[in-house]
């Protein structure tokens, strides 16, 4: 099931993330370590790490997607 692994996905992204924070910034209060933490997990930025950085966008389907003609990968009727 591919939403269990999105949640699961999300929250090892959230505990890198704040792992990352608290270390890096070890005399800054929580609410400082709070707002790093979601500069660093933001739309904004994920999207500039995986489109500058990973080039991510070289994996993705470009393809419209039609819910009525779509079926699993590998699975041939």
């Amino acid at each position: 099931d591919y939403e269990r692994m999105e949640v699961l996905g999300d929250s090892i992204l959230k505990y890198a993330a704040t792992i990352s924070c608290f270390l890096q910034y070890r005399t800054e209060g929580e609410g400082r370590l709070s707002s790093l933490r979601q500069e660093i997990i933001s739309n904004a930025n994920l999207y500039r790490v995986g489109m500058e950085k990973l080039s991510i966008h070289r994996y993705a389907r470009l393809t419209p997607f039609f819910p009525k003609l779509w079926t699993p990968p590998d699975l041939h009727c």
